[in-house]
């Protein structure tokens, strides 16, 4: 069975601020470039949270991303397939 949305982000949390309020249990984060530095901030949201490996070596190592899963691009296009459908920012 296919989950809701995958939301793939490139930026700060802060700047969607409307993501919070339509996010569901079923959905997920793929968090991209700059997003990589406040990770903690959308595994807050309580979803399953993923990185991709080269953006987080890129914004300072692992040390950043406590409660997120870090994939690479393989695992990137396994995880789409997961997700009725992606929504990129």
């Amino acid at each position: 069975m296919s989950k809701g949305t995958l939301f793939i982000v490139r930026s700060a949390l802060s700047e969607h601020p409307t993501l919070s309020s339509i996010i569901s249990k079923e959905d997920g984060v793929l968090l991209r470039a700059e997003a990589c530095y406040n990770a903690s901030a959308y595994v807050g949201l309580g979803v399953a949270t993923y990185a991709l490996e080269q953006d987080v070596n890129a914004c300072g190592g692992h040390h950043r991303t406590t409660g997120v899963t870090v994939i690479n691009d393989a695992q990137w296009v396994e995880l789409t397939l997961q997700y009725q459908r992606t929504i990129s920012e």
